[in-house]
């Protein structure tokens, strides 16, 4: 199965989905390691980058600066789960590819 399968699989049952102020998406994992940031796949008008450490996110309620409109959770996250130490984790695959 692809990385991007396998992905795009996950982020179907994450909580951690916030649609931004320019019309995509950002999608939440959780990793035990550290990890660099890279570029997984690219098309026409859209891009899948993996943020790793020390990479900045926007995050509801901010707006975004070009259209003004608010970054927004797609579904409210399951904030109980997070702190009782509930983890979205990376797949494996997605830091080799």
């Amino acid at each position: 199965m692809s990385v991007l399968r396998r992905l795009a699989g996950l982020w179907r049952l994450t909580g951690l989905r916030v649609h931004t102020g320019s019309g995509g998406y950002h999608f939440y994992f959780t990793s035990r390691q550290p990890l660099r940031s890279k570029l997984l796949a690219r098309g026409d008008g859209w891009e899948v980058e993996l943020y790793g450490t020390g990479k900045n996110l926007v995050l509801p309620p901010s707006v975004h600066p070009d259209t003004g409109r608010e970054y927004k959770w797609s579904t409210e996250p399951p904030w109980d789960a997070l702190e009782m130490g509930v983890e979205f984790p990376l797949p494996d695959e997605a830091l080799l590819a």
